[in-house]
């Protein structure tokens, strides 16, 4: 009986241990998605022009240019939500020193899509417990076995 008991409690720890890393992975992985959406929340207004885009194939674009900030210094680096259409145009951006973004539906669709997968699962499970809680109902007797 102890035997199982300290089974049972190793499985326990262990479905723990695995949702605390899937919330800390879920946290992160929220937290990279929303960042173009952070930067062109907190950056400063400002035009940009759209030098190039590169597009590795396995990952996502990335287009790069210049801006340059009220006070008059002039920035490098990566516009995010800027496409290859984009590319020697001017846009409007939220910029800072480091990184500029456009508000386009670039920065919204993989947010989007991410939360959304985790609602469906997260409905799924807790349609899956809720059921297995009420108990579902066997098979319906087929009236074949022994009457009394």
């Amino acid at each position: 009986m102890s035997r199982w008991n300290s089974g049972w409690r190793q499985s326990a720890l262990r479905e723990r241990l695995l949702i605390g890393v899937l919330c800390v992975a879920l946290a992160v992985s929220i937290v990279y998605l929303m960042r173009p959406l952070w930067w062109y929340t907190t950056g400063t207004p400002a035009k940009a022009k759209v030098e190039r885009c590169h597009d590795p194939g396995k990952g996502p674009l990335t287009c790069s240019g210049t801006w340059t900030l009220p006070g008059g210094a002039e920035h490098r680096g990566g516009i995010a939500g800027a496409g290859k259409s984009d590319v020697g145009e001017i846009v409007e951006v939220r910029a800072s020193a480091s990184h500029a973004a456009t508000l386009t539906l670039r920065l919204a669709y993989a947010p989007v899509l991410f939360l959304l997968v985790a609602a469906l699962l997260g409905y799924v499970t807790y349609r899956q417990r809720s059921g297995a809680r009420r108990g579902t109902p066997g098979p319906e007797p087929t009236g074949q076995g022994p009457t009394s």
